[in-house]
């Protein structure tokens, strides 16, 4: 499609001018503020866009009015211009009121805007290497509580038009704790945590978790560098697996040494060493 008319995208909410169990309305300059549904670019969230979040800080925990300093690249093989809507809400789903703390485009960002108390795209933005980054932070509110942050995003062809060759997707909503919300002793792990380790490639990584919650996984090496990094997922309670590939957050292969995951819940992190052989 080409972004004459492109869209609207909207975190939890939507993308161009439909999608269905996300609103979005095709608008080259971004639009935000919808959580309706819509089919004009699929019916559903298509897996082949991805959408990853880091923290600057690596964490999602903040102190009241504190400042998160966030990342959002935006990836697709083949559709190379790209779209996006940023919210934080109240709740973990669609419903919950937008406007939570403060959005600012970063001061390197020159197309991002602020909209309805979201942040959305001026123009849509072509990409490098199949991928864009959107650069932004988040005052948090000055009392303590929890939030939760909504991502939407779309790649476009530029074909001119509007149809499902065009994909759109969104994150599962991450948890941003605000001052004192933790939980102790929600999370645990035993001695066989990281199997095989040490590894030549791929390590399952096996935690505990006493309530569901929200749960964030990095990977760092010994200098403390992020080199992977999830995005934050509502886990159910019980025994959880995650399985590293053994990659960096760009794909590519890590080398021999030291690494430690961490498993974040709430304000809470825990430490699984974990060593690669190549």
């Amino acid at each position: 499609m080409s972004f004459f008319g492109l869209f609207r995208i909207i975190l939890s909410a939507s993308i161009f001018s439909c999608f269905t169990a996300i609103s979005v309305f095709a608008h080259s300059s971004g639009k935000a503020g919808s959580t309706a549904g819509c089919t004009c670019h699929g019916a559903a969230p298509n897996p082949s866009l991805s959408i990853k979040v880091t923290s600057a800080s690596g964490s999602f925990s903040v102190e009241p009015g504190g400042v998160l300093n966030l990342r959002a690249v935006v990836a697709h093989t083949s559709n190379n211009f790209f779209g996006i809507d940023i919210a934080v809400k109240s709740t973990a789903n669609s419903t919950g009121a937008s406007g939570q703390g403060v959005l600012s485009p970063s001061a390197s960002e020159t197309d991002l805007r602020l909209s309805k108390g979201e942040l959305t795209h001026n123009l849509p933005r072509k990409g490098t290497n199949d991928s864009v980054e959107f650069n932004f932070s988040w005052q948090a509110p000055a009392a303590s509580g929890v939030y939760f942050l909504h991502i939407a995003a779309l790649a476009a062809n530029n074909d001119g038009l509007n149809n499902t060759l065009d994909q759109w997707n969104i994150i599962e909503p991450i948890r941003l704790d605000v001052g004192s919300t933790a939980v102790e002793e929600t999370i645990s792990y035993s001695t066989d945590a990281a199997v095989p380790n040490p590894s030549h490639e791929s390590v399952s990584i096996k935690f505990q978790l006493d309530v569901a919650d929200y749960c964030q996984i990095l990977i760092a090496d010994m200098h403390g560098n992020i080199t992977f990094a999830s995005s934050g997922q509502y886990r159910t309670d019980g025994e959880q697996v995650f399985d590293w590939d053994g990659r960096d957050s760009d794909g590519i292969t890590a080398p021999s040494g030291r690494y430690m995951a961490l498993i974040r819940v709430r304000n809470k992190t825990l430490h699984i060493p974990i060593v690669i052989k190549r």
